[in-house]
């Protein structure tokens, strides 16, 4: 890259289930250039010899996400290292930022100034070892000793120094956790706390005056699932949106015919804020947080471990319901919830009143940690 600072950033989330943190990385990547950087996103390395990564179906612990990312197979792992190293080197950036890139992450380790971000679950205080199972997502599947040997043996094979726990291994020289402790899993066990969420310029109080129902569910949600949101949808009163991506032709001509907004691509969270009374979604963090500081009550109906927690920190702040979607409930039990939960004038008094809370707006503390490690 030319002269001047510069930041190469990276994710290496699920295809088509990585919005929330491609749209995170894009706010840092301009909040930086606001600051007179360069920043460049890389996609992640795919190809022939790139072991393909899996889905656990849930993961009991941090440990779990890490092993299906590829870190239980070193010599994936030293593979997808290597082809990191090949974005790395063809660009030479002063500061490299992930989220949810723990393969870009070991590659630059020691090499590179390295910046980990993300929402609570992804990035773990970094001396947290072992890795704890949290609430509701049952035992842990993975020997996490082993998996930070595995790590270990490949930092070695690159030249690098061994890390002493999992979390620090793929946290950077600094671990930034984008959560109001609220939604933080580690809340408590995180020292000075989440430093809040990137929501956009004005949303933040900006919700409670809707009257629609708006549900989304990402493409990465199994169809069945979105069908059945769908269904429920059909089932009850009033204006409704549903942003469900990739519906088949004929649940989609029949929303249509009964007075439903369908949508493919989402709408900008202001607007969903200005027309809700009630966000159905899948319990995605991105969407959770800025709902939360919108002051829009909530009804998660989440399909995995992660957003399950989202689901529950939510439930326990009394501003909105959760339903396991994974195990396809019936229609007519999603749409009494959505319609309860779009009814209930206490959890819409109480996300009013957690909406005049002063959240952290981030920005200031991610630039801040960028030019501590990169000086002008």
């Amino acid at each position: 890259m030319a002269e001047g600072r510069s930041a190469l950033l990276g994710t290496e989330a699920w295809p088509g289930a990585g919005r929330g943190h491609a749209a995170r990385l894009s706010s840092v990547a301009a909040l930086l250039e606001d600051a007179g950087w360069r920043t460049i996103i890389v996609q992640p390395p795919e190809g022939p010899g790139l072991p393909a990564r899996r889905d656990g179906g849930g993961d009991a612990t941090f440990a779990e996400t890490l092993a299906g990312f590829g870190l239980a197979d070193p010599g994936g792992m030293c593979a997808r290292m290597e082809a990191w190293l090949g974005r790395i080197g063809a660009v030479v950036p002063d500061l490299v930022i992930g989220d949810l890139a723990p393969h870009l992450m070991l590659a630059a380790r020691g090499a590179f100034p390295t910046i980990a971000i993300g929402n609570g679950f992804f990035v773990p205080p970094p001396d947290l070892s072992p890795l704890p199972v949290l609430p509701g997502l049952g035992a842990s599947r993975v020997d996490q000793e082993a998996l930070l040997a595995g790590v270990n043996a490949c930092l070695l094979e690159f030249g690098r120094s061994p890390a002493a726990c999992l979390s620090a291994a793929v946290g950077g020289d600094r671990a930034l956790a984008l959560t109001p402790d609220l939604l933080d899993p580690y809340a408590g066990r995180r020292e000075g706390g989440g430093i809040g969420a990137i929501v956009p310029p004005g949303l933040t109080g900006s919700g409670g005056g809707g009257q629609g129902i708006v549900a989304y569910a990402s493409g990465s949600v199994p169809v069945a699932c979105r069908i059945r949101i769908a269904e429920a949808l059909e089932a009850v009163e009033g204006e409704r949106v549903a942003i469900l991506p990739g519906l088949p032709g004929d649940v989609a001509r029949r929303l249509v015919s009964k007075g439903i907004e369908v949508r493919e691509e989402a709408l900008p969270l202001s607007q969903i804020a200005a027309r809700a009374r009630l966000v159905v979604h899948s319990g995605g963090f991105g969407l959770a947080a800025a709902m939360l500081a919108a002051g829009v009550p909530q009804l998660s109906l989440h399909t995995d471990g992660e957003k399950s927690l989202t689901a529950e920190a939510l439930v326990r702040a009394g501003v909105g319901r959760a339903l396991r979607l994974d195990l396809l409930p019936g229609a007519d039990v999603i749409a009494a919830e959505m319609s309860e939960a779009a009814a209930d004038e206490d959890l819409a008094r109480r996300a009013r009143q957690l909406a005049r809370h002063r959240w952290s707006d981030p920005r200031p503390a991610i630039l801040a940690a960028c030019e501590a490690l990169v000086p002008d």
